[in-house]
């Protein structure tokens, strides 16, 4: 991956590759980074767990009379302490949870999705985390979209299907910003992407037999139009017939509202 973005530079300077390819090539780049590292870390780990499997068997085999020496327990990885399961001194079994490790600065976020919502969702996809502290979002990238669904109980007391999805970040806090375990955030997951693709607030949109339909202020009255409808997130929609790029639409439009109606546009 760091040969081809080394490629892409090239090309990037000479002005020979888009620069969405660039960005692929980047993100690709720094994704395999953090594979990487999450395996180096996994390696540290394992390495911990034999030392403490040795380290149970030598206790074993002084289980003798007399007073045994203190077992000294290591961190496997350098970090900081982000949560303590034993805050004060008792006996513990082999294997029990003492404190929770971890280094801020190598982050995932995890984002809860409705269910249907998830469907839509593949690794890879680009995210834009948001809500997160900083003035401009962050770059980032879903790593895993959990095969299993949990129930959760909305604001409202419905019960809604959740998925987990993780993201990797791809771009850093910037200087005197820093993100920490369990902190807050809010992310936009691209599922689709189109160009000059003419869309319209859903707002705008009802239903009339079956068919979708709109109003359309071409003067100083309202024209009923029928269309096509693509995608919709539901605050936009793709229009794929029946509207032209610059035609105003009247949002929310009342009953008394007909085609011919005369209307006034601010």
């Amino acid at each position: 991956a760091q040969r081809e973005l080394e490629r892409a530079n090239t090309l990037r300077r000479s002005g020979t590759i888009p620069d969405r390819e660039w960005e692929l090539a980047e993100s690709r780049m720094q994704v395999a980074s953090r594979e990487a590292h999450g395996a180096e870390f996994t390696l540290r780990v394992a390495e911990f767990e034999l030392v403490q499997a040795r380290a149970m068997l030598l206790q074993a085999k002084d289980s003798g009379p007399g007073t045994p020496e203190p077992l000294r327990i290591l961190a496997p990885v350098d970090g900081y302490v982000l949560n303590l399961f034993e805050e004060s001194a008792r006996p513990v079994t082999a294997g029990q949870p003492i404190m929770e490790v971890g280094d801020p600065r190598d982050l995932e976020a995890e984002i809860e999705l409705l269910s249907s919502d998830a469907v839509a969702v593949a690794p890879g996809a680009e995210v834009s985390i948001e809500q997160w502290g900083g003035v401009d979002p962050l770059r980032g990238r879903v790593s895993v979209v959990e095969r299993s669904g949990f129930t959760k109980i909305s604001a409202l007391g419905v019960e809604e299907q959740r998925v987990r999805v993780r993201v990797d970040f791809i771009d850093s806090p910037p200087p005197g910003s820093e993100l920490g375990d369990r902190y807050r955030v809010e992310a936009r997951i691209v599922t689709w992407r189109g160009e000059d693709v003419v869309q319209v607030p859903t707002g705008a949109l009802f239903r009339r037999g079956g068919e979708w339909m709109t109003f359309v202020a071409a003067g100083n009255q309202a024209e009923l139009r029928q269309v096509e409808i693509g995608r919709n997130n539901g605050i936009h929609a793709e229009v794929l017939t029946g509207l032209e790029p610059g035609d105003a639409v009247i949002l929310h439009p009342p009953d008394s509202v007909d085609d011919g109606a005369r209307v006034a546009t601010q």
